[in-house]
């Protein structure tokens, strides 16, 4: 990720989510700072929109200004929902144009599109992953 230093010149950061919660800012090989405390283990980030999305396992995904100063909008994919998620566990976060594509460790992938209210629904053509080796999710998209 590139940010603005102090000096108005760009530097290159590194983002790290840990199961305590909390995620580490690095520039190289240096710690910087600890960004937030989450309370909850980051499992998925991802450069979304015009900053970075960071999953947790709780179900709340949080957004971040591109400069890293501050949380713009928090979203609970367990609470205002039209349907329950199998598992609030984000494991893989994506975007594209207006909307933001969440998938959860059970094989839920929720839809929230952001030009206004916030919606969501499932997208019924998956199918539920319960083997305990399916970790991870990857989204693929088709660009229009």
């Amino acid at each position: 990720m590139k940010v603005l230093d102090n000096d108005h010149t760009l530097k290159h950061l590194v983002l790290t989510g840990h199961e305590d919660g909390k995620v580490c800012v690095w520039s190289l090989q240096k710690f910087i700072v600890v960004l937030d405390d989450f309370k909850a283990p980051v499992t998925a980030m991802s450069k979304c929109f015009d900053g970075v999305a960071f999953g947790t396992a709780a179900g709340q995904i949080h957004f971040w200004d591109e400069y890293l100063y501050q949380a713009t909008k928090i979203i609970d994919i367990t609470r205002g929902m039209p349907f329950k998620t199998l598992s609030p566990l984000i494991v893989s976060i994506d975007y594209n144009q207006q909307r933001i594509m969440a998938a959860t460790k059970n094989g839920d992938l929720i839809e929230i599109n952001l030009k206004g209210d916030i919606q969501a629904h499932r997208i019924n053509t998956l199918v539920r992953l319960t083997s305990p080796a399916s970790n991870a999710l990857a989204i693929l998209t088709q660009q229009e």
